[in-house]
């Protein structure tokens, strides 16, 4: 009856869900047309296991869609943030060739499968404008603080105290 499924925020779904999704779109059946079944996800978003959905729906689906073989598109542009916000979001996930990302995601249960950041970028023309950031540095900034592989509390405590001291007399 249905030719097309579509299935926004798909790391929301469960494995019972799956199952009904996946029998009306991806098992044979008696009918000549051919049906299509769009998955809208980030695997990323699965931590929270909204209504018992869990990483390893979303990771078995994208295998055996691979295997029916379906392609897998990436959203690399992002409209809804500005660009430094994303900046800084890459900076964060994202790792540097060779680098270990800040914080990498694998999932204990599928490390064969690491769940990896990929990279964005903002369209050429952002209309989004922060009318009280005169500086343009965007709601998020990172701080690293070099010189030492291992800080002391204290010395963390007061060198962090020492950054959010200056940023303030810059305002």
């Amino acid at each position: 009856r249905y030719k097309v499924g579509i299935i926004d925020e798909f790391q929301d779904t469960d494995s019972v869900q799956y199952e009904i999704f996946s029998k009306l779109f991806l098992e044979p059946n008696n009918e000549t047309e051919q049906k299509i079944l769009y998955l809208i996800g980030d695997p990323k978003q699965s931590i929270y296991g909204f209504r018992g959905a869990d990483i390893g729906t979303y990771l078995r689906a994208k295998k055996e869609l691979k295997s029916h073989k379906a392609q897998e598109i990436s959203l690399n542009v992002n409209y809804r943030s500005v660009p430094e916000l994303i900046c800084a979001y890459n900076e964060l996930f994202g790792g540097k060739t060779g680098e270990q990302s800040f914080f990498p995601i694998v999932e204990r249960s599928f490390e064969s499968t690491p769940i990896e950041y990929s990279e964005v970028s903002a369209p050429e023309k952002n209309p989004k404008i922060l009318l009280s950031d005169k500086h343009r540095q965007g709601p998020i900034q990172i701080v690293r603080f070099i010189g030492k592989d291992t800080w002391k509390t204290n010395d963390a405590k007061n060198a962090w105290g020492r950054f959010i001291g200056e940023e303030i007399l810059k305002l």
